[in-house]
């Protein structure tokens, strides 16, 4: 399984510091990034031969 959660706050934490939704708190420096996952499910239709697939929505 590759872990993309880790990937995007990488990508996201060059622009602006990025903190995940439910964690933010009022001392959180600003301006900045807020996210948070809102879909993941498996996708059957297209499994690979070794490779399952997933659909993740921020």
């Amino acid at each position: 399984m590759v872990d993309f959660n880790t990937q995007l706050v990488s990508a996201l934490e060059t622009v602006l510091p990025t903190y995940y939704e439910m964690a933010l708190t009022s001392e959180a420096k600003v301006p900045c990034i807020s996210y948070m996952e809102t879909n993941n499910y498996s996708v059957t239709e297209i499994l690979g031969a070794t490779i399952g697939y997933s659909r993740i929505t921020y």
